[in-house]
């Protein structure tokens, strides 16, 4: 039996980071019939309602560690503890934690690395993240320093294998997000509709300090999606319906019932409600017919199962996997100039995209499909890279 202990954003309800541990869960067992798989979730009950044996998360901060004694968390810790002792290989991953752009977030991640190599001893792969933007020369060395402790890298898409280049580390494999591989029970069927049905997925940006003139940034968004829904609901509203798919409720539910507030005519707009599982949420999702996305997850799902995305670029994770499925071109910017350029969001451009997308539908579903088979084949490489560690295949 190989035991593997994947270490990643898991158990915050975000559905993007939970469908990539259940695809990099799966992907790994079809290769390795006797892997007995083990989470490190921020939330193991919550984790395991998806089929997937979890602990909980070592602390790496002091509220973590404060938490071990007031909220009776030893026990976990040591079984914890002993799931990482027990473990053939540790991996990490996916999604992007490896950028300075929010300092306090990546040093827990270098801490964990350095502690899974230096005190136990484990092999450890990075598993198909997302890298970058990296700001600050002194985390850059840190990055580097602690990399050099790991086995293997594979990252997601072009941009994090030059990000960790600009940093020094030039043992990275480009592959792709471990959720192309998503698929889907047959019983998740297209919903046969006389109206078109546009997914929306949106999270709200600029609202920390981390952002620059993040409230003129903000109202600027806000304004800009508010804009867009009421220009294809003038051009297209007896035809197609709007839904809302939040990604992580806590974040998003709110932000897109404000934003239905705003619009001129909600008649044909709806939002998911709280509280949906993974399968809930995805089997919705399958009923789209055209994704306007910002939340990277939300189009890389919508593109596994060949719904095109009219994509919202705030940071070149999502430029990238939408160069990989020729989508580029129809996306629109906005940023701050650290995850990406300083510009607002251009709602007539978005609506002209969306156009031009909506118009042409077949055509352009049918290119992502294309796009996504090529793709499934490279996310193959992550688990041949998973076989090589435990001894399994010869070294690539």
């Amino acid at each position: 039996m190989n035991r593997i202990v994947i270490s990643g954003w898991y158990g915050y309800k975000n559905l993007g980071d939970e469908v990539i541990l259940n695809c990099m869960s799966e992907e790994i067992r079809s290769s390795l019939d006797n892997a007995a798989i083990t989470a490190m979730s921020f939330d193991p009950g919550y984790t395991e309602q998806q089929g997937i044996h979890a602990v909980r998360h070592l602390p790496f901060t002091f509220k973590g560690i404060v938490a071990l004694f007031v909220k009776g968390r030893i026990p976990a810790f040591f079984k914890t503890i002993k799931a990482i002792k027990d473990a053939d290989l540790i991996l990490i991953g996916g999604g992007g934690f490896l950028s300075d752009w929010n300092p306090i977030a990546i040093k827990p991640w270098l801490w964990q690395i350095y502690l899974y190599k230096k005190v136990f001893k484990k092999k450890i792969m990075i598993y198909a993240i997302g890298a970058g933007p990296f700001i600050h020369p002194h985390y850059m060395n840190r990055v580097k320093d602690t990399l050099k402790y790991v086995d293997v890298i594979t990252v997601r898409d072009e941009e994090s294998y030059q990000q960790l280049k600009k940093c020094g580390i030039d043992n990275v494999v480009v592959t792709t997000d471990p959720v192309v591989s998503l698929s889907l029970p047959s019983e998740y069927n297209k919903v046969s509709s006389s109206k078109r049905r546009i997914g929306i997925s949106i999270a709200p940006l600029f609202i920390s300090g981390l952002w620059k003139d993040s409230r003129n940034k903000y109202n600027n968004y806000f304004q800009a999606i508010v804009e867009l829904i009421n220009k294809i609901n003038d051009h297209y509203k007896n035809e197609l319906e709007i839904i809302f798919i939040p990604m992580e409720d806590e974040y998003d539910y709110n932000f897109n019932q404000e934003i239905i507030e705003k619009l001129n005519d909600s008649s044909n707009v709806s939002v998911v409600n709280k509280g949906k599982t993974i399968n809930e949420k995805l089997e919705i999702m399958n009923t789209i017919d055209l994704m306007i996305g910002m939340r990277l997850h939300s189009i890389i799902i919508s593109s596994t199962l060949g719904i095109p995305s009219l994509g919202i670029v705030y940071h070149h994770k999502v430029y990238e996997f939408l160069r990989s499925v020729g989508l580029e071109g129809l996306s629109v910017g906005v940023g701050d100039g650290d995850n990406w350029a300083d510009i607002d969001l251009d709602s007539e451009l978005l609506f002209r995209n969306f156009k031009e997308l909506y118009e042409n539908l077949d055509d352009y579903s049918q290119n992502v499909a294309n796009a996504v088979a090529k793709l499934k084949i490279k996310n193959k490489e992550n688990t041949k890279y998973v076989r090589q560690l435990i001894g399994r295949d010869a070294p690539l």
